[in-house]
């Protein structure tokens, strides 16, 4: 009888805790993410501490910039799984 491991995922919006775990378990499964995470990721608390509202467009391309650099980390069969898109921005 053979026993299944689970997979590991990690559920983030920060490419540097990807680095991490990564580190620490030498591999990662999949990592999922969405908006409210990437909103969460420095890059976007500093835009938001400094009173700023992101625009739709600035968003997307961060998310979209988030994503590719997961999506790079998580070669080897990695997956990312990610929400739709809400609206957090500007009105």
């Amino acid at each position: 009888m053979s026993i299944k491991l689970p997979k590991i995922f990690l559920d983030s919006g920060n490419p540097d805790d990807t680095k991490k775990v990564k580190s620490l378990l030498g591999f990662l499964d999949g990592q999922t993410t969405n908006p409210s995470l990437v909103l969460k990721n420095p890059e976007a608390q500093k835009y938001l501490s400094e009173g700023k509202k992101l625009t739709q467009d600035e968003l997307l391309n961060l998310y979209k910039q988030i994503v590719t650099e997961l999506d790079t980390q998580l070669k080897h069969g990695g997956k990312i799984f990610t929400s739709s898109f809400p609206v957090f921005l500007k009105e």
